[in-house]
């Protein structure tokens, strides 16, 4: 009798190219409160006013190789 098993689950939310990942995150905020909230592990970045928070958070998770806990816009 064969052992069933289960599928590896596929990440979820949006799958994005390389361009799409560079026109997402367009490049990170540089102000005293950015700074603060670094320290803290929490990163700002200027992102386009379409983009999504799953868009976002898989855009950040393939272009530093982090995981995301939480995307606040």
């Amino acid at each position: 009798m064969s052992e069933t098993q289960t599928p590896a689950k596929a990440p979820r939310g949006p799958r994005l190219s390389r361009e799409a990942i560079y026109e997402l995150i367009r490049s990170p905020v540089i102000t005293e409160k950015a700074t603060r909230l670094s320290e803290h592990g929490q990163y700002v970045f200027w992102v386009p006013l379409h983009a999504t928070k799953p868009e976002i958070k898989v855009a950040v998770e393939a272009l530093f190789g982090v995981q995301v806990l939480a995307v606040n816009t």
